[in-house]
């Protein structure tokens, strides 16, 4: 099987760990033919490390790779991507797709043009719990995410929304599936001029509902979404990579519980156990063992590129998912006005 010829396009903290699972975990599939970064010092070490060449000018990649990796801060997107593009190379471009409506409307348009592949690098749609879940065809009438951690001056150009909440806006538009009615948010500045903690309220026109809850000045990381809907509740730990799912057959209720002398759980004798079990399924796992998104992700794209087929997460995923963080972002700043100082 032919490699395919792949480049990285900034190699910051994320852009290293692209390189370093194409080195190592990918190299029978994947050639690392070069290293961009306008810190030349920088680029250099990853190509070193990396056993590929340095590039200085990403336009000097044309023509030696089949597709790149765009990895640079959100506000080069929109220029390196269109570059990319224009030349027909496919790309997988990290979230958010760019920093303004506008410029990912210019980039999906041309990507659709000129028929070249672009996927987003919405990390979590590849996480084995989230595929855990979207096997059981659940939906939803409530959602909740917590996605918080600890300060670090790393990302400057976005806000805390743009740069961890847009991971579970993405996921929850691709499970609802359900064009949105209203959405209400809070959220303050702490260290800079973008947002550093933010709540956001969405509701769907098919009912569903969803807060999400998005710091990155808290003492601790947690990265957590639990699901409620008819007979079923789950809950998904996507660090740890556990979470349970438990769905209830219709004909458990309190009036069946009580005819059949159920007053917990602890209470079952093994007969009746065996019967609840059969109407109350649990599903606990524990999925450490399987790979790790970003591998999963990155596997994934250079099969689409083999392939030509259409990616997990699309160009219009990474549209909406931004449309949605900027009008969160646009009801931050009027929560701003009207009740901060």
């Amino acid at each position: 099987m032919k490699r395919i010829r792949v480049a990285i396009v900034g190699v910051g903290v994320m852009g290293q760990t692209h390189a370093h699972v194409y080195h190592k975990e990918l190299s029978s599939e994947v050639e690392l033919v070069g290293i961009c970064d306008t810190n030349a010092e920088q680029g250099q070490k990853v190509a070193t490390q990396t056993q590929s060449q340095f590039f200085p000018k990403y336009e000097d990649l044309i023509g030696k790779i089949d597709a790149v990796n765009i990895v640079v801060p959100t506000f080069l997107h929109h220029q390196v991507a269109l570059f990319f593009l224009e030349h027909r190379v496919p790309i997988l471009l990290e979230k958010p797709i760019a920093s303004t409506v506008k410029e990912a409307e210019e980039i999906v348009q041309l990507a659709e043009s000129t028929q070249t592949l672009l996927q987003i690098g919405h990390l979590e749609r590849f996480n084995p719990v989230f595929t855990r879940l979207k096997e059981k065809n659940l939906k939803p009438a409530y959602i909740e995410a917590y996605r918080i951690a600890q300060f670090t001056p790393r990302v400057k150009d976005v806000g805390v929304v743009l740069d961890l909440m847009i991971h579970d806006i993405d996921i929850v538009l691709h499970i609802t599936r359900s064009p949105i009615r209203q959405i209400q948010a809070v959220g303050v500045n702490i260290m800079g001029e973008h947002e550093d903690i933010a709540n956001a309220r969405i509701e769907f026109e098919n009912g569903c509902v969803a807060t999400l809850t998005a710091s990155r000045i808290s003492m601790k990381r947690e990265r957590k979404i639990r699901l409620f809907g008819k007979n079923f509740y789950g809950i998904l730990n996507y660090d740890q990579l556990t979470g349970q799912i438990i769905e209830k057959d219709p004909v458990v209720d309190g009036k069946w519980l009580l005819e059949h002398n159920i007053t917990g759980i602890s209470a079952l004798n093994p007969e009746v156990l065996e019967v609840v079990g059969k109407l109350l399924k649990v599903d606990n796992f524990s999925l450490s063992h399987e790979e790790r998104p970003l591998q999963k992700q990155l596997r994934s794209f250079i099969q689409c590129v083999r392939e030509n087929k259409t990616p997990e997460v699309t160009g219009r995923d990474g549209l909406m998912a931004l449309q949605t963080g900027v009008e969160i972002c646009n009801q931050l700043e009027r929560f701003k006005r009207h009740h901060l100082p």
